[in-house]
Formats: structure tokens, sequence, C-alpha cells
């Protein structure tokens, strides 16, 4: 089972937050003997590796989509919720894959983010155990409550 998990971009080049939380799921998954894929497109802009254009969020979804992951994850705060949407609807446009939303605003705002039909599942609270569980259920396509 591959997954990616997307720190989605935040263009503001004066503010950049590592997404520690991000890094401990990796490992929890990574634990499982799941491949993790972690991409930062707000690093990524605040060092230069990406612009800011029209296209961000299609080249995002295009490179999420480079190694066909089998569930794709992004870790959201409120900054980062409509680009996650826009690259999440690019990426259903091209394959189905589970698309799974966490982090602080979707622990606020989850009935919200079920509304979208590019997302398939919401993490509420930490993720340490119930991400890990959700994965092991697509992996084995049983799912548990």
């Amino acid at each position: 089972m591959k997954v990616t998990i997307v720190i989605p971009p935040y263009i503001n080049k004066g503010y950049y937050m590592p997404a520690l939380g991000v890094y401990v799921l990796a490992r929890k998954l990574m634990d499982l003997d799941i491949t993790v894929r972690v991409v930062d497109y707000s690093f990524d802009l605040m060092t230069g590796k990406m612009i800011a254009s029209s296209r961000i969020y299609k080249e995002c979804a295009n490179d999420i989509l480079t190694d066909n992951p089998d569930a794709i994850c992004f870790s959201c705060n409120c900054m980062t919720i409509l680009p996650a949407m826009q690259i999440s609807k690019l990426i259903k446009q091209t394959m189905n894959v589970p698309i799974i939303i966490g982090g602080p605003i979707a622990t606020t705002s989850a009935d919200e983010i079920l509304k979208y039909t590019c997302v398939n599942y919401v993490i509420v609270g930490e993720g340490e155990n119930s991400l890990p569980e959700l994965i092991l259920s697509l992996q084995k396509k049983k799912f548990a409550k």
C-alpha cells in the first residue's frame, strides 16, 4: 500500500510552520509496512522549489499522482483547506483514489468538508490511531467504525 501525505501550498513566503505531526503520522504508517511519501508544498513555495502561479494546483495534483498512490491524505488548517480541495478535485478527475482530510480544520469542520465529493474520509482529532486504522481498513477493503 502506498500513501501520499500532503501539506497543501500556502502562498505566503513570510510564514511557514513545519507540520511535525505529519511526520509522526508517516512514521506510524511506516511501522505498519506502508510506503509513505510526504510532500510539503508550503515548504516548496517558501524555498523557491515551487513557484506560485495559476497552475499551482494542477502541478501539485500531477506531482501527487506520479507515485500512483493507493490513498492520499491532506493535513489542512484554515489557510490550506481550499488549496487541498482544488487539488483533490483535479486528482479525482484523473484517478479514483481515496482522499482523506485531517488537521485542525478537519476537526472543527468535518461535516462541511464531507459535503465535497472529492473527499472520501475526514480524520477528527489526533490521527495517530485513526489514520493507521483507516489505511489498514482500506488495504484490507474492510471498514471499521
